[in-house]
């Protein structure tokens, strides 16, 4: 009996020795971590959720930016904040390990500017916004910023001057919702600008360009696009149709201490079709040789040849303007062309060849060149930024006398 309790309490010692040795060794794998988790300019960064990585354990940090977490001394600690890159970090028995978080620059892309300058996450808006990168427009060289945005941006409808040098461009977002003044607010850099179109002869003949037509391209930072009267609620009843936000480039703060940026850019136009005419019979009326035989025959006794005839009767055309013989009439049913006719013209004079001239429409237009220079210098101190630009535009148009030069300076 006495030997049964001897070896029980033997073995009793001997668990007991095993469960205190394992619950030793276990609580010295066990380590306090604490530090202070900050971003790249130093500050501190608080609510940062710190997890050891595998587990449910974990923490955020305070105010301070500063935590403490209990873990195994072969744990990972895993730290992330909205706006932050992930890290990860093995403690290797570290008691202290203070975090320097880096920016995902990623999410800031989707931060967009709304109204007043204001600059929100584009996922929080209640209405529908688009931005555009500047650089996105300068491809595109057209003088005319209005222009540059056709097809690039979703709802946007763009309806262009055409080759006219200097011609106002008309913009609408969602289609007309009225009869009248279905443009957008234009704001750049927070002042509202008006785009009608100003006709200056009051009748609508002269195209005098709209006000959007002056901006630099190469001055524009981003535009952003606001849809709807939702959208454009801090502008008033002036944004019912949205407005068009657009923000210049300014000096970079962070960036280097002086830059040149040097822009040059060449654009030829040319007329790419024409309608198809016909070059068989002149101006004038009666002319054809079908009249000619029937006026032969009206007329038996008549010796006058074709050439006689076309002269005498064929109504030739001159001005328009009553310079010939009824020249009011249609101009396309005079005699045949390159039939080796004699014939008063205007532009010839009496007697002249009446011959075919197959590239008149064509020889009217020549080649426009769009040719510009911009220079911009931008400077950053530890007081002070700035940027100054200045572009110098010079346009040929495809018809005589609509040339253009434009010089820009933006500071």
């Amino acid at each position: 009996m006495k030997k049964a309790l001897r070896i029980i309490l033997k073995k009793g010692v001997v668990l007991l020795a095993i469960t205190l040795l394992l619950i030793g060794t276990l609580c010295a794998q066990d380590i306090t971590v604490s530090g202070t988790v900050t971003e790249e300019s130093g500050a501190s960064l608080p609510g940062v959720t710190v997890i050891h990585k595998g587990t449910v354990t974990g923490t955020v940090t305070d105010a301070n930016g500063n935590y403490r977490i209990e873990v195994d001394k072969d744990a990972v600690l895993s730290f992330s904040f909205v706006g932050y890159l992930q890290q990860e970090v093995s403690v290797e028995s570290r008691s202290v390990i203070n975090i320097k978080m880096a920016p995902d620059l990623v999410s800031l892309d989707e931060v967009v500017v709304t109204a007043l300058g204001i600059t929100r996450e584009k996922e929080t808006l209640g209405y529908a916004v688009q931005e555009l990168d500047g650089n996105e427009l300068n491809p595109s060289n057209d003088p005319n910023i209005i222009n540059s945005l056709s097809g690039k941006i979703a709802g946007v409808q763009v309806t262009s001057g055409g080759s006219t040098v200097g011609a106002s461009s008309r913009i609408v977002i969602r289609g007309n919702s009225s009869f009248s003044g279905n443009q957008p607010l234009f704001v750049v850099d927070g002042t509202p600008v008006d785009n009608s179109t100003t006709n200056l002869d009051g009748g609508g003949g002269i195209d005098w360009g709209n006000t959007a037509s002056d901006l630099d391209v190469n001055n524009i930072a981003s535009v952003t696009v606001l849809k709807g009267a939702t959208a454009s609620a801090l502008y008033g009843s002036r944004a019912t149709n949205g407005v068009i936000l657009i923000t210049t480039k300014k000096g970079d703060k962070e960036g280097k201490r002086i830059g040149v940026d040097i822009n040059s850019s060449v654009i030829f136009d040319k007329p790419a079709y024409f309608p198809a005419f016909q070059n068989e019979y002149g101006g004038g009326w009666d002319g054809s040789e079908y009249i000619y035989k029937q006026y032969l025959e009206n007329n038996p006794g008549s010796n006058l040849t074709y050439n006689e005839y076309a002269k005498q009767f064929s109504y030739n055309y001159v001005d328009g303007l009553g310079g010939g013989v009824n020249d009011s009439w249609p101009i396309n049913w005079g005699p045949r062309l390159d039939a080796g006719l004699l014939l008063d013209q205007w532009s010839t004079g009496p007697d002249s060849p009446w011959n075919s001239r197959p590239d008149n429409i064509k020889d009217y237009f020549r080649t426009g060149v769009n040719l510009e220079n911009n220079i911009a210098v931008s400077a950053s101190g530890e007081k002070a930024y700035g940027r100054v630009s200045f572009t110098n535009l010079n346009t040929k148009g495809i018809i005589d006398f609509t040339d253009q030069t434009q010089n820009t300076i933006n500071a």
